[in-house]
């Protein structure tokens, strides 16, 4: 009996829902424990058998009549393309079909009437394809199909024209005939050195220039996101902060971003993570804010870099309104509720699993003005941090002669290899910088230094000055010394305020190790005279930019009898 040639068929990922499921179960491969609790062990074995690549993807219909009768026309060795906004994205081969509602139930969740896509087929690794629908019109192929369903049209077309389904695929993937994109041979790995070159000139051609800063302050702000993925901005009020933050998100692409105006009455999470409408019967709504919009797309798409400015950060109680999510960030537990967005509201998707983690794709910058209607920072919050202060010296002035504009969207590659390296949480162990051997010393007397006066620090600020090293130096900052005097200045420095009989003990040692790396608070050449840096104007301290900061922190002290790192 003569085999059926194989038919083409066509499932779309219009919404974010569908888009998250992609990602989850064709884009990447299925964890098989999640179907051997189901199916068994070897029924889980035949299906990876089936599979090129030895590995299991799958997609399903949901049990309305007009699905059902599509999935049993469906048979294995069928093609079905994947088609949002516009475009064929991807190929792939049927390999098996299988009737289960628990497995989809597992897989997917369910709907708010608690159907699930339990009519399942699954499916051999999927293959790039990236044409428009637009440029298959001539083959009768749908331009905007809809949901699941048969190409029967185009059979004819196809077979006139390519032979059979087989060759028309192959021609898709192979990118002949002009319809489709070629698929790109592996590219030369993009450097961390080279994407900051990029995002330099990026905004320099938009009007933003901090002068001879420039460089230096974005290699402080790439390299913190990716040691940490929250970063706070401060400084003179007009300094560049937001600008900076801003030309950022743009560069990463513009759906790709969210500037958030933190309000007075942010009380609780409520304005982070959303909150569900009680008024109403269920399953119930949700009332959804930007913040948490941008983190379910964040999610759904997750080799892209996205980036949320909150504007004003300290207008509110920080601990408020962010700890949940900051926790979320730290702790890689579920705080953000699991929603898909159904008929113009928003509900959540999986009852088995109301809650989602933060995405590690997601990038947060704070700015912070300090007033008399703002709030200080916990340690809490600055110790999840790297804090970058702003300041404009008079040189720098006249870059700063006109509003900047837009900053053009980066390079898939370029944005690619910032994610690839941020979620990498062994990065700085592969890639360990020139001098890291001097500089965990450093950092290790530097720990010896302010145990003696209690402002000691942890592990997590240990294991973040180890990253951050390792990122700075791949990024092009020349020595472990600017390195070290960096995160003195970032991460050291930030936490420490209070009187002056507190404070004082702290940056008379700072200042004496900010000198010559030394491990004590006695002046070098008279060691019975302890080191106060307000009287003590180095010429070439081994760590400049800290121990100017140390000297501004001490006159304040010393006139106020109190200083904080904020000006």
């Amino acid at each position: 009996m003569a085999i059926a040639a194989p038919a083409l068929y066509v499932f779309t990922a219009g919404n974010s829902q569908a888009r998250q499921h992609l990602v989850d179960t064709v884009l990447h491969p299925i964890d098989r424990n999640r179907l051997v609790k189901y199916l068994g062990e070897a029924k889980t074995a035949e299906l990876e058998t089936l599979s090129t690549d030895g590995r299991l993807y799958a997609w399903g219909a949901r049990p309305t009549e007009n699905l059902i009768g599509v999935w049993n026309g469906l048979s294995v060795g069928d093609y079905v393309l994947v088609y949002y906004e516009g475009t064929y994205h991807l190929v792939s081969r049927v390999t098996s079909k299988l009737h289960e509602p628990q497995v989809a139930r597992e897989l997917w969740g369910t709907e708010p009437e608690g159907t699930t896509w339990e009519y399942m087929y699954f499916l051999d690794q999927p293959k790039t394809v990236g044409v428009k629908s637009s440029a298959l019109a001539s083959l009768s192929m749908p331009e905007k199909p809809q949901g699941f369903m048969r190409i029967a049209t185009a059979l004819e077309p196809i077979r006139q024209s390519y032979g059979s389904v087989e060759q028309f695929v192959t021609q898709l993937v192979a990118g002949g005939d002009g319809y489709a994109q070629q698929v790109p041979a592996p590219a030369t790995p993009v450097s961390l050195a080279h994407v900051i070159e990029k995002f330099a000139e990026g905004t320099r051609a938009s009007g933003l220039d901090y002068g001879e800063q420039h460089r230096q302050l974005v290699v402080r702000l790439l390299a913190s996101l990716l040691t940490r993925p929250f970063v706070i901005l401060t400084g003179l009020s007009g300094s560049g902060k937001s600008q900076l933050a801003l030309k950022l998100g743009q560069w990463f692409g513009h759906d790709r971003y969210s500037v958030v105006a933190v309000r007075p009455d942010w009380t609780g999470p409520e304005a982070m993570l959303g909150y569900e409408d009680l008024l109403q019967p269920p399953p119930r709504p949700w009332i959804v804010g930007e913040v948490l919009k941008l983190s379910l797309r964040a999610a759904a798409d997750p080799e892209r870099p996205y980036l949320l400015l909150l504007d004003e950060m300290n207008l509110a109680h920080v601990e408020r309104y962010f700890a949940d999510f900051l926790s979320g960030m730290e702790s890689d537990e579920p705080v953000i509720p699991n929603l898909a967005e159904q008929d113009g509201s928003w509900r959540i998707a999986n009852a088995a699993e109301t809650k989602r983690r933060v995405p590690h794709n997601l990038f947060v910058v704070g700015t912070v003005n300090v007033d008399e209607t703002t709030y200080m920072f916990s340690p809490k919050v600055l110790d999840r941090a790297n804090t970058i202060e702003f300041r404009v010296k008079s040189q720098d002035l006249p870059h700063a002669q006109g509003k900047p504009g837009s900053v053009e969207e980066a390079d898939l590659g370029l944005l690619e290899t910032l994610v690839k390296a941020g979620v990498d949480a062994s990065w700085h162990v592969e890639h360990r910088p020139a001098g890291a051997r001097q500089y965990e010393a450093a950092v290790t007397k530097l720990h010896e230094t302010l145990t003696q006066v209690g402002w000691e620090f942890g592990f997590r600020t240990y294991y973040d000055m180890l990253r951050f090293a390792a990122f700075a130096s791949a990024m092009g900052i020349g020595s472990w010394q600017q390195i070290l005097d960096l995160q003195i200045l970032q991460k050291i420095l930030p936490r420490l305020n209070g009187s002056k009989r507190r404070l004082e003990p702290a940056l008379s040692r700072i200042g004496r190790f900010c000198q010559d790396l030394a491990v004590d608070d006695k002046l070098k050449d008279e060691p019975n005279k302890v080191f106060m840096p307000i009287e003590q104007d180095l010429a070439s301290p081994q760590l400049p930019q800290s121990y100017d900061k140390i000297r501004r922190m001490h006159r304040l002290l010393v006139a106020n009898q109190f200083a904080s790192f904020a000006e």
